[in-house]
């Protein structure tokens, strides 16, 4: 049975939901390709969840040296969220300037790891931002405390971890969340414009 094409659709996605980049948080690189995490060979089928894209240098790191093994694909898989296709998506969080947003950073890979993919969006109806105007990280030295702050002019009103990791308020806009040593830690940060 030859494998027939990928659809247009599913293919589309799979693309917004990593920018059209490399899914690898530390490579973006372009041109991609989209593959399967588990192989076409042994599924038979084209499914979402299934798919991610990738470099041509991450494909083969994934598929032909075992550089990448599937375990991390799936995490960096799970690290992903899928974008919804939206024109306002096409104008910058600035422009839009939203009432409140939302922002999500995962970071991969525990203690020491720097490694985090972020994702933002509007809460009240224009889509997708790009997170790196409106959610900014960093870490401490040894990197088992990251900082999630969000932009000028907004304040964090709630801020959650579906992974269980420690979490403390240092200000209204400012939120330290202790990494555990697991290889995905995620926040979930709600932020609303300060009214003066």
């Amino acid at each position: 049975m030859s494998r027939p094409p990928i659809p247009k659709d599913l293919e589309r996605k799979v693309l917004l939901e990593s920018g059209h980049r490399c899914a690898i948080p530390t490579c973006k690189q372009t041109p991609v390709v989209i593959c399967h995490i588990e192989p076409w060979a042994k599924v038979k089928v084209h499914q979402f969840e299934n798919l991610i894209a990738l470099c041509p240098t991450c494909h083969s790191r994934f598929d032909n040296t075992k550089a990448i093994d599937k375990k991390s694909m799936k995490a960096y898989k799970a690290g992903l969220k899928p974008q919804e296709v939206n024109e306002s998506a096409q104008k910058t969080f600035k422009e839009i300037g939203p009432l409140a947003y939302g922002g999500s950073v995962i970071q991969i890979g525990g203690i020491g790891s720097r490694i985090v993919t972020k994702t933002a969006w509007s809460l009240d109806e224009h889509g997708y931002f790009n997170a790196n105007d409106c959610v900014f990280t960093s870490f401490n030295g040894p990197g088992d405390f990251m900082h999630v702050c969000c932009a000028d002019g907004y304040q964090i009103v709630a801020c959650k971890s579906e992974t269980d990791c420690y979490i403390e308020k240092l200000s209204d806009t400012n939120y330290g969340v202790g990494i555990l040593d697991q290889l995905k830690n995620s926040v979930t940060i709600r932020c609303e414009r300060i009214e003066h």
